[in-house]
């Protein structure tokens, strides 16, 4: 398979699905260990190439489509990031529960 700045159709899948949920294009680009222009160029670029492989081969939107649903594939696979994320904004909402609490009783 081939790869635009060494990420590979997976990770550009993984990374596509990371965005969705929030992550920031520094945080992708801190897993992939590309600096901001190098990420910008790697999202464009699949995003073409990406056009190209599923109109000659079906099984990439199901390929897609899997990844995207659980991300966990090549770099992603290898950090908790994912994790970090979500008890992070549990914390906050714990927080924000706490405050309203804090405040109401005043």
């Amino acid at each position: 398979m081939n790869t635009i700045n060494g990420v590979t159709f997976d990770e550009f899948v993984a990374l596509s699905s990371h965005l969705s949920q929030g992550f920031t294009e520094e945080q992708i680009g801190e897993i992939l260990q590309l600096d901001p222009p190098a990420l910008t160029q790697t999202i464009e670029q699949w995003n073409i190439k990406l056009g190209e492989l599923m109109a000659e081969d079906i099984s990439y939107t199901t390929r897609f489509s899997e990844i995207f649903a659980n991300p966990k594939v090549g770099r992603f696979a290898q950090n908790n990031y994912q994790e970090q994320f979500h008890k992070a904004k549990e914390l906050m909402d714990e927080f924000k529960d706490k405050w309203a609490t804090f405040y109401s009783n005043r």
